[in-house]
């Protein structure tokens, strides 16, 4: 089955510069868990690839989806920047079976959607 992404209408203004990631009819989302954490910092642009890889060990063995996204951090002087970050996406029904944590099923596409970890100290 191919991963598709269903881009949000302008006119649903919170998720307006959005995607949804779909595989057959499973919706997937990005948990906090898999990514130290937090996952509203994350954005995936239009030119990054994701692929199935089943994890039998995972959530009593689900197909999650892997690639790499991009994760905004900001640099001492306040500026923002991007960064490469490795995606694991699972499946939206099984989020929140590991802990209370973010999650986030409408991605941004661009940098100007995600949300900006403090400065590292």
């Amino acid at each position: 089955m191919p991963v598709r992404r269903i881009i949000s209408h302008d006119n649903v203004k919170p998720n307006r510069g959005r995607v949804a990631i779909e595989r057959g009819p499973i919706v997937y989302c990005v948990e906090g868990v898999d990514h130290d954490g937090k996952v509203l910092d994350i954005f995936l642009p239009d030119y990054a690839e994701l692929r199935p890889e089943f994890r039998p060990d995972l959530l009593g063995g689900v197909s999650v989806l892997v690639g790499t996204g991009r994760r905004v951090v900001r640099d001492e002087s306040g500026k923002s920047t991007p960064k490469s970050v490795e995606l694991t996406m699972i499946p939206y029904y099984s989020w929140c079976h590991r802990g209370a944590n973010e999650m986030q099923v409408w991605l941004p596409r661009t940098i100007d959607g995600a949300e900006m970890l403090p400065a590292a100290n």
